[in-house]
């Protein structure tokens, strides 16, 4: 019942605060694109800290009309020719499969083979799946290595980031914190071990809180030259959600922030990474030191942005989304973290239908060339891959 009053209220806002548009772009926004037209099926591509474009091609997501799978396309935006290199039933609206541009012919992306979930690397030139590997991927930065966690833990307590081919983890499942955590998987031998298990992160600065908690982590982000990440350690007592920020560089460990909620980050260069979460008792956007731990507060943009969004950076700028507000637009707006300017970029309708795990979230994410901003979007009815050509 308290879930139909929501919604209802939600509802009754949206009609008092409701705008007579759909989308608005600002003059910085030269065009905007849709990356298919009149198409039926909803496609997307996925998370903020990834671009979709790679030399004049884009990589996305198409869901079936069974709703059960979705192809993996590569189109060049070019001659509008489009490829379907993959199907599979590996995916989430937040993340679809983690389908990602490994180099100029290669292409990853999750799958299940069965019995345990994989990650595939696809040829274009070659027109063939070139390597399995027998964990999920989550980030790669080139190298010999990328890292995973273990998307079946996920289904119980975030499952808007899950996979769904295999059932929920038992109880002792979940509860073996020992052979679980962050897996690092070597590219050339597909050698496989436990980088960080969750019980060694609970035995780092240990609170007795831990101890009624359950634990999983997720948001794995490589630094641009892959020498060391960040990831969220998340865990909820008594319904309750608690975060930890923290980092590693494979040889020692760090809580970077440890109050309640920590949310998006994004890597401003090798030693430095900004994004939104709680410091000294307030949600605000910040910068980090991952080396000194020195936070530097960015206080302008919390006032004139105080919600939480997807932060993507191209040189100076960070372009931020948020989630719908009262009238049901998500703003989407760009920083210079250096000048500390605000540029208003536009805003997107997202209906009510769409919460939750099925959401469309704008996650912004910049062209390699940083003269355009792919985003997610259902303003239309549909989600689908949008991009827009900006000025500044």
């Amino acid at each position: 019942m308290k879930k139909v009053f929501k919604e209802f209220f939600r509802y009754l806002l949206y009609l008092l605060k409701k705008k007579n548009y759909k989308i608005k772009v600002a003059n910085d926004i030269d065009s905007l694109y849709h990356i298919r037209n009149n198409h039926k099926l909803e496609y997307f591509f996925g998370y903020y800290d990834r671009s979709p474009e790679h030399n004049g091609r884009v990589l996305f997501h198409e869901m079936q009309t069974d709703e059960k799978s979705v192809n993996i396309i590569v189109k060049d935006i070019n001659t509008n020719y489009e490829s379907v290199i993959a199907n599979t039933q590996v995916f989430n609206w937040q993340m679809g499969a983690r389908a990602i541009w490994i180099d100029e012919d290669t292409i990853s992306y999750n799958d299940f083979d069965g019995n345990k979930y994989v990650c595939k690397w696809y040829s274009l030139s070659q027109h063939n799946i070139i390597k399995v590997f027998a964990k999920p991927l989550q980030d790669y930065k080139g190298g010999n290595y990328y890292l995973g966690v273990n998307y079946q833990r996920l289904r119980s307590y975030a499952k808007e980031y899950a996979y769904y081919c295999l059932p929920e983890m038992t109880k002792s499942e979940y509860d073996d914190y020992e052979h679980d955590g962050i897996w690092k998987v070597d590219v050339n031998t597909g050698e496989i071990n436990l980088l960080l298990s969750i019980a060694e992160i609970l035995k780092y600065e240990h609170i007795d809180r831990f101890d009624k908690g359950k634990h999983f982590l997720n948001h794995i982000m490589m630094s641009p030259n892959g020498s060391s990440f960040i990831f969220i350690h998340r865990y909820y007592v008594n319904g309750v959600r608690y975060d930890r920020l923290m980092f590693y560089d494979f040889k020692q460990l760090k809580v970077l922030m440890n109050e309640r909620i920590q949310s998006h980050y994004c890597w401003l260069d090798n030693e430095n990474i900004f994004g939104y979460g709680e410091y000294d008792g307030k949600r605000s956007f910040n910068a980090i030191n991952v080396k000194t731990g020195v936070v530097t507060k960015h206080e302008k943009l919390t006032a004139k942005h105080p919600r939480d969004g997807h932060p993507t950076v191209y040189e100076d700028w960070i372009v931020i989304d948020d989630y719908p507000d009262l009238s049901r637009m998500q703003p989407l707006i760009a920083y210079n973290y250096k000048t500390e300017e605000i540029k208003w970029l536009g805003e997107f309708y997202h209906d009510l239908k769409h919460k939750d795990y099925t959401r469309c979230d704008l996650h912004p994410r910049f062209s390699e060339d940083g003269r355009s901003i792919f985003i997610d979007t259902i303003y239309s009815g549909k989600r689908e891959l949008v991009m827009l050509k900006v000025k500044f």
